[in-house]
């Protein structure tokens, strides 16, 4: 279940014989190709004081070495199977034969994933794929691939009925150095927002009904370099919000929010930092904090002790409270929110790059997050913001974590997580009956109460409860699973199989002249979509 393809899994070499070159990172900006360079410290590191892995949620991680330069991944089912797949963009590293492109890795039956097929794309060394997500665009009810070229425009692959992508098409604009898909107008169709290198502005191209965009709609909001970008609903209204992260430059906040208007278009951003002179690295969305109200995650803070990750709380007014700091390991870069252990809470994973580690937070019950947990990864110096993505690639329920890494290729962290149970359906009834219709006073009577399994699933965990209220004595029970308390009944079945019954007599005598009345419930601690006949009534006269 667990290979990919070709791939091969790598074990991590001892942090005792690593060279760490980025303890300290100089990020210069080269127009165009953005490149970072490193004042090399040649520490060679003996046992990083760093929170140790405590459990075994990934097993270690495979790669997958597609040559040039990966930049960004996406997981999506891009051949309409049912299964999660992988797209990854690269750009420039003297291989034209890879340089440029845009590969899939496609999820087969038995859970691998297979050897990449490869399209071309429009980049060019000055115009780089840097991003790319996964979508319906076209409106066809399959999810197409859209790449985000640098200075030049959004590039649609859509989905072929064989399982192909098609001849792409490439929307003009400056706002494609990162990109993301949502729902921007509430038509229920996905459009584009994107965000170009210091622009200071967002563009959205909105879908229309002939699966092609309008033109592009520009709104300002700052951001000065290195940005980030998501969209979600941030503001607590149900509409989807472009969320504009900005790394470059003190004087820039760190957080521009355009909140979607219900009549159409965006309102004027709203500004967030994490602190003074402080640059943010990367952003996520999502329920970090538990409460079931999307909240906005950053990275910040270079090496240790300053690096963190921030938790912008969305507050339930339709804005984000001021961040909440967790320490983090050594330069957090992209992160990612969802549920990586399966229950049912939102998680945080990040990427440090240069530092050989994805880190997770896991959510705590009261809506914190836990101390950082480290899971090995092959060595990059840097990752890019959309280099990070989470998805079941393998089939097994569990969400994976897939790696745009300079160094190695594709990477991948299979999730470990045990699936919970499936929970069991099951129909109870139960039906009560009496002796008689009447009888004399100081005479016996009965109820007959009868627990039935109508199905799908067995019924575990079953609870009967009688009570008989009128003039009568003490109740009798012989079934050794009840017990009576006055007037109350109450039994407890360990199981019941499909199809099967079980009945409870329930006996005693009428002491003066009145009405007996009976009622029954069953309960389990399993579904029952059915509980109209979970309960019954029945009556005795005594004259």
């Amino acid at each position: 279940m667990r290979r990919l393809g070709a791939a091969r899994p790598i074990d991590p070499l001892p942090l005792s014989v690593v060279f760490f070159y980025s303890a300290f990172c100089l990020e210069v900006t080269l127009r165009r190709s953005r490149v970072a360079f490193f004042i090399v410290v040649g520490l060679m590191v003996a046992g990083l004081p760093a929170t140790a892995q405590t459990t075994d949620l990934f097993e270690p991680y495979w790669s997958f070495d597609v040559g040039s330069w990966p930049e960004a991944v996406a997981v999506g089912d891009v051949n309409a199977d049912g299964r999660a797949d992988v797209v990854m963009t690269t750009s420039y590293y003297f291989d034209p034969a890879n340089d440029y492109k845009l590969f899939v890795f496609l999820q087969d039956p038995t859970g691998a994933l297979q050897g990449p097929a490869s399209y071309p794309t429009g980049g060019t060394y000055t115009s780089r794929p840097d991003t790319v997500d996964i979508g319906d665009v076209t409106g066809d009810g399959l999810a197409d691939v859209v790449v985000g070229i640098e200075e030049t425009g959004i590039e649609v692959f859509p989905q072929q009925a064989d399982g192909t992508l098609g001849a792409s098409t490439i929307y003009p604009t400056n706002d494609a150095l990162k990109i993301r898909l949502g729902d921007l107008n509430g038509d229920g169709r996905l459009d584009v927002a994107g965000v170009g290198w210091g622009t200071g502005t967002a563009t959205v191209f909105l879908q229309n009904s002939a699966g092609t965009f309008d033109g592009p709609t520009v709104y300002p909001v700052s951001h000065s370099g290195y940005e980030d970008l998501e969209v979600g609903d941030v503001t607590g209204d149900g509409l989807t919000d472009i969320v504009v992260m900005s790394g470059q430059l003190y004087a820039t906040p760190n957080l521009g929010i355009l909140a979607q208007q219900a009549t159409g278009g965006f309102d004027a951003p709203d500004y967030y930092r994490v602190g003074q002179n402080i640059n943010t690295r990367g952003v996520g969305v999502g329920d970090a904090t538990g409460d079931g109200l999307n909240d906005v995650v950053v990275t910040y803070g270079g090496n240790q002790p300053a690096s963190r990750v921030g938790v912008f709380a969305q507050n339930g007014v339709g804005t984000l409270d001021a961040v909440v700091a967790y320490t983090a390991y050594d330069i957090p870069e992209p992160v990612e929110v969802a549920d990586l252990d399966l229950d049912g809470r939102a998680d945080v994973a990040t990427a440090h790059g240069g530092w050989l580690n994805l880190g997770v937070f896991y959510q705590t019950a009261t809506g914190g997050l836990a101390t950082e947990e480290l899971y090995s990864l092959p060595y990059a110096t840097h990752y890019n913001p959309h280099g990070l993505d989470v998805g079941d690639v393998n089939g097994d329920g569990a969400p994976d974590v897939v790696i745009a890494d300079y160094n190695n290729g594709l990477v991948v962290l299979y999730n470990t997580t045990e699936l919970p149970p499936e929970p069991s359906f099951t129909d109870l009834g139960v039906e009560l009956t009496s002796s008689a219709n009447s009888i004399k006073r100081g005479k016996p009577f009965s109820f007959s109460a009868t627990v039935s399994n109508q199905g799908p699933d067995n019924a575990a965990g079953i609870e009967l409860i009688a009570t008989i209220t009128g003039p009568h004595g003490a109740l009798i029970v012989t079934d050794p699973d009840c017990a009576v308390d006055g007037e109350r009944v109450s039994c407890v079945f360990g199981s019941l199989a499909v199809g099967a019954g079980h009945s409870v007599l329930i006996s005693g005598v009428g002491t003066a002249k009145g009405q007996l009345m009976a009622k029954a419930s069953v309960t389990s601690i399993d579904t029952d979509p059915n509980l109209a006949n979970n309960t019954a009534t029945a009556k005795i006269r005594v004259r």
